[in-house]
């Protein structure tokens, strides 16, 4: 016969976990979590991706809007701090502090066409920062784009819509930096780098007014944006540099083959 004692360390028995059982059971949620995680990570920038493609579409819709009611003349993309713009798609930022540059695109002629501060801002931008997108600098720039490629003062004039960029997602921008550009008669990137978005890829709009994410397929370019290879290093046979080169004037003012 089991005595009282013997009757309740069985019962403790059955109702708990040994040792054993719980370290088996950590190892299953370990192994849960380690397959699960990058999935969420995954899904999460494809969210912010969604949010970025939608936000570039919407300031290209306003673009195109604002074209069509000034008899095709596109908006400014490199107001730089010029004190004469006269319908630069942001205004002139008197200074970097997020109430200053809400009040540089609250004055561009896009606003009243967008009418909120959010598609302006990309969800993998800090928060302090409101602007995260600049228009590219074939696209009717004020200044000198140091290249050899067409610069478009009005819509009728851009060949190929579903081929031509209009704006690029950039993450963190310095005040006046409205414009993007990358050079058109060397095989370099030259001014801006390349932008390092979305994991390692950048969204840009088309004139057509659809938005597309393009992942970089070279190591150079990955490179390049992270300050580990010198901008100006010439990439002759670089696929990403000549889908921008080309997305942005149209054309490549160079041979793509080495001299």
């Amino acid at each position: 016969m089991m005595t009282t004692e013997s009757v309740s360390q069985a019962k403790r028995r059955r109702d708990g976990f040994t040792l054993i059982e719980l370290l088996v059971v950590i190892a299953i949620v370990t192994l849960l979590l380690s397959v699960l995680m990058p999935a969420l990570k995954n899904a999460k920038e494809l969210g912010k991706r969604a949010v970025c493609l939608n936000h570039t579409r919407q300031l290209t819709i306003s673009w195109k809007m604002y074209a069509d009611d000034y008899d095709g003349l596109i908006p400014q993309s490199n107001v730089g701090d010029s004190s004469f713009t006269e319908y630069g798609w942001v205004a002139p930022a008197a200074g970097n502090t997020p109430e200053e540059q809400i009040e540089s695109i609250e004055d561009g002629v896009l606003f009243p066409y967008t009418a909120t501060l959010n598609v302006y801002h990309c969800p993998t931008s800090k928060r302090d920062e409101p602007r995260s997108y600049s228009i590219v600098s074939s696209m009717n720039s004020t200044g000198d784009t140091s290249s050899s490629g067409n610069v478009y003062k009005k819509s009728e004039n851009i060949p190929m819509s579903s081929d031509m960029f209009v704006f690029v997602c950039g993450g963190t921008i310095d005040p006046n930096d409205n414009a993007f550009t990358v050079e058109n008669d060397s095989p370099v990137w030259g001014d801006d780098l390349p932008p390092l978005r979305h994991s390692n890829s950048a969204v840009f709009s088309y004139v057509d007014g659809h938005s597309e994410s393009l992942t970089w397929q070279d190591k150079d370019t990955i490179a390049i944006g992270k300050g580990r290879l010198n901008i100006n290093t010439p990439q002759y046979e670089s696929r990403d540099l000549q889908r921008v080169q080309r997305g942005m004037w149209g054309s490549l003012g160079y041979s793509p083959q080495p001299p």
